[in-house]
C-alpha cells in the first residue's frame, strides 16, 4: 500500500531540464526571458536540493529551498516537498523537523493561490491536502473518474490512516481510489487486504475475483486464494493454490508448492501436504527449505508416521512449529 517516491515522481514534471519545459511551453505561448531565467534557476536549485538530501544534509537542503524559493511559483512547493520523507512509518508520528518541513510545503502551496498557474492548481491542492494529513488534520484528497494521480494520493493517504489506526477512514480513502480506478489491480489488492483484516474475507475474495477478470496478474490469484482460505472456503482456496503451482514458472514454483502444502496441512489433507512439501524441498533454494521440512514433518506426524516426522522436524528445528512438535514427541 505504500507509494514510496510518489512526491519525487510528481516533482520530476516540474524539475525537467529547462530547455524541455521551454519547448513544451512554446507550443502554447512565448516564454519570456524572465521565465526562462526562472526555469533555469529552478533547475539549478533542484539539483542542489537533491544533492544535499542524497548526502544526508537535510539542513542545507532546507536552507536551499528557503533561499531559492519564489512566492507564487508552484515549482517551489514541489521542491520543498522533497524534504518530507516518503516512508509512512516516519509520518505516523512525525518529528518536529518533519512537521516544520510540512509547514514549509504548505506555505509554498498557499503562496500559489490566486496565481496564473491554472494547470497545476489541482495537483497543488492535493499536495496541500496530503501535507495537512501528515500534520494530523482531517484532510481529504479530491479524486475524479479515471484519475490515476488522485487515486495514487488517496492510496497513500489510506495507507497512512491505516498505520495510524484510523481503519474506517483508511477504507473510505481506498474505496474512493478504487471507485476512480476500478481497473487498477494494486488498489483491488490493497482494499482486499483491508477487508481481510477487518474480518470480511469473502468480500475480499469476491473483489479480487472481479479484478482478475481479464487480468493475468498471478498475484491477484494468489491473494484471492489466501482470502478464500481466511474465509474458510477450503475447496475454492485449494483450487487456486493448485492452479498456481501447476502454472508456476521455475523461479516461483518452489514457493507455490510450499503455499499449497501449507494450505493442505491447514485444511486437514495431510497426505497431500506431505507429498507436495517433499516436492517443495527439492525445488526451493536452500535458505527456504526449512519451512518446507517443517510442513512435511507436521504432515507426517498427522499421518502417524512418527519416526519419519522426527527426521523431517529435526532438519527444521529452527522453525517454531517444528521445535514445538519435537518437544511434544519427546515429552513423556
Amino acid at each position: 500500500m505504500i507509494l514510496a517516491g510518489l512526491v519525487v515522481g510528481l516533482v520530476s514534471s516540474f524539475c525537467a531540464p529547462a530547455g524541455a519545459q521551454r519547448v513544451n511551453a512554446s507550443e502554447e505561448r512565448r516564454v519570456s526571458p524572465a521565465e526562462q531565467r526562472a526555469l533555469a534557476r529552478a533547475d539549478r536549485c533542484a539539483v542542489e536540493i537533491k544533492a544535499h538530501l542524497n548526502a544526508g544534509r537535510a539542513g542545507r537542503a532546507r536552507r536551499a529551498v528557503d533561499r531559492c524559493a519564489t512566492d507564487g511559483d508552484p515549482r517551489w512547493a514541489w521542491l520543498a516537498a522533497l524534504l518530507v520523507p516518503s516512508e509512512l512509518g516516519v509520518l505516523v508520528a512525525p518529528s518536529p523537523e518533519v512537521r516544520a518541513d510540512v509547514e514549509r510545503v504548505r506555505a509554498r502551496v498557499a503562496a500559489t493561490q490566486g496565481t496564473s498557474y491554472v494547470d497545476e492548481r489541482d495537483a497543488l491542492r492535493r499536495l496541500g491536502a496530503w501535507m495537512a494529513l501528515v500534520a494530523g488534520e482531517d484532510a481529504w484528497i479530491e479524486v475524479g473518474p479515471q484519475d490515476p494521480e488522485g487515486a495514487a494520493w488517496l492510496r497513500r493517504a489510506g495507507a497512512l490512516r491505516w498505520r495510524r489506526g484510523q481503519r474506517l477512514e483508511a477504507e473510505r480513502a481506498l474505496r474512493l481510489a478504487a471507485g476512480s480506478m476500478p481497473q487498477d489491480p494494486e488498489l483491488a489488492r490493497d482494499l482486499a487486504a483491508l477487508e481481510v483484516a477487518r474480518g470480511r474475507a469473502e468480500d475480499a475474495a469476491a473483489r479480487l475475483g472481479v479484478a482478475r477478470n481479464g487480468n493475468p496478474d498471478r498475484r491477484l490469484r494468489l491473494e484471492q486464494a489466501l482470502a478464500w482460505l481466511a474465509a474458510g472456503r477450503g475447496d475454492e482456496a485449494l483450487g487456486l493454490f493448485e492452479a498456481l503451482a501447476r502454472d508456476a514458472d521455475p523461479e516461483t514454483h518452489g514457493e507455490d508448492l510450499l503455499r499449497l502444502a501449507t494450505a493442505c496441512l491447514e485444511l486437514g489433507h495431510a497426505s497431500r501436504a506431505e507429498t507436495v512439501a517433499r516436492e517443495a524441498v527439492e525445488r526451493l533454494p536452500s535458505e527456504r527449505r526449512v519451512e518446507a521440512h517443517a510442513v512435511r514433518g507436521l504432515a507426517l506426524l498427522a499421518l502417524g508416521r512418527r519416526a519419519e516426522a522426527r527426521v523431517a522436524l529435526s532438519i527444521a528445528e529452527d522453525d517454531v512449529r517444528a521445535r514445538s512438535a519435537l518437544e511434544a514427541l519427546d515429552a513423556p
